[in-house]
């Protein structure tokens, strides 16, 4: 690679090392010498020093940066010439490039394209030459700070259409090997649509990334369900007792066995025992309540343990209820899942929604519910309670636990 005649550029640049080359300019982090501070330089590479066309296009770049000052496009300090090889001084390098830095989070992302949306739409309103932007161009600093070093010759034309491909490319890259499935594949999916062209403008492709990030942070809210109270009926409460019969002789009376008196005693009359009363009878008034009672339980607790709405029935199966590959093996194993943080989905009987509670254990309270084969991801567990294996699992929009033999390897 082809260095400057001299490390430093007119008496004032002291070049240091090279962070940017192609076929046209070489970049170099550099020293102001009268300023003491860092800056870089671009110059014209030395076989490009008699190509008029060349040079004309890094004198234009540097009139139109001084004019637009476009937003997160680094600032031009100065322009000069050394054995007639122009140069441009930038500003500092924000940090590395985004190259060494992806993948980036979701969030990263997504602030990272609404950023350059800025940039390139500023761009477009002086319809001049847009900035190039790729994974060696931008700088992000350790604190967030987004930068773009235009650097080199090529000259994009400034149409909306490219400038939305772009930023369906930059999204791409900024994703690029992420893990994070449930939040990433929507992403994907708006950047390929970006980059196919689907978008006739940015504010289009920023409507709808806003959208996709707001439904993605929208927590779930879950009511707390209240047991309801069954009121007793009064009939329950005091049925009428039946009226006990009056004891008579024939009935509730009998003689005492004869016992033979001693020869000479006195005669004393035979004494009456009462026998034992018999159970009274239940009215049919009463029976009748006590049915009424008891579907008015048995309503009452389905209410409770149905569906979150009334109309929907959620389960909590039975091991023997279920089929599939789980991530527990029996409802007696306690130790951590042997492929934590693996994708699984509900595949309850009767593709019932599946329960999922804030804790192990049928008495811990509800969370919310997943549909039949929704996709989870396992990343605690199992956990023995109430006779079932327990994991933890987590959706974009839910984390609980849930019996492991509700869900199967997709």
């Amino acid at each position: 690679m082809a260095s400057p005649t001299t490390p430093i550029l007119a008496n004032r640049y002291h070049l240091d090392s090279i962070v940017y080359s192609d076929s046209a300019v070489v970049a170099y982090q550099a020293r102001d010498q009268i300023l003491n501070r860092t800056v870089t330089v671009e110059l014209l590479r030395s076989e490009k020093a008699k190509d008029s066309t060349a040079v004309q296009r890094m004198l234009d770049k540097a009139r139109n940066a001084a004019i637009a000052n476009l937003p997160h496009v680094a600032a031009l300090y100065d322009q000069n010439s050394v054995d007639q090889r122009p140069f441009l001084v930038l500003e500092e390098m924000a940090g590395p490039p985004l190259a060494d830095l992806v993948p980036l989070s979701p969030q990263q992302a997504i602030m990272l394209v609404e950023k350059m949306a800025e940039t390139l739409e500023a761009g477009l309103s002086y319809q001049q030459p847009l900035p190039e932007i790729n994974d060696q161009t931008i700088r992000i600093s350790h604190e967030g700070r987004i930068q773009v070093l235009d650097l080199g010759l090529d000259q994009t034309p400034p149409h909306p259409g490219y400038a939305v491909k772009a930023l369906g490319q930059l999204l791409s890259m900024s994703i690029a090997g992420a893990s994070d499935l449930s939040r990433i594949t929507p992403l994907r999916k708006l950047a390929e649509r970006a980059t196919n062209g689907e978008y006739q403008s940015i504010g289009d492709l920023l409507m709808e990334l806003r959208s996709l990030n707001q439904r993605a942070n929208t927590p779930t809210t879950v009511i707390p369900r209240t047991h309801p109270t069954i009121p007793v009926p009064d009939s329950a409460r005091s049925a009428p007792q039946p009226a006990r019969p009056a004891p008579t002789q024939s009935s509730t009376t009998r003689p005492a066995p004869a016992v033979s008196a001693p020869r000479g005693a006195p005669i004393t009359p035979p004494m009456v025992q009462e026998e034992p009363e018999p159970a009274p009878r239940r009215s049919l008034l009463g029976i009748v309540a006590a049915v009424v009672v008891t579907l008015l339980l048995v309503a009452g607790t389905i209410a409770v343990w149905g569906g979150s709405d009334g109309n929907e029935t959620t389960a909590e199966p039975s091991p023997s209820a279920v089929v599939g590959e789980s991530p527990a093996a029996s409802a007696a194993a306690s130790a951590a899942p042997a492929n934590p943080e693996q994708i699984f989905v509900v595949n309850t009987a009767g593709q019932r929604p599946l329960v999922v509670r804030s804790a192990p254990g049928t008495d811990s309270a509800r969370v919310g519910s997943l549909g039949y084969g929704t996709q989870v991801e396992v990343i605690g567990g199992p956990q023995a309670a109430n006779g079932y294996n327990w994991v933890q699992i987590r959706t974009p929009n839910l984390t609980g636990w849930c019996i492991s033999e509700a869900l199967r390897k997709p």
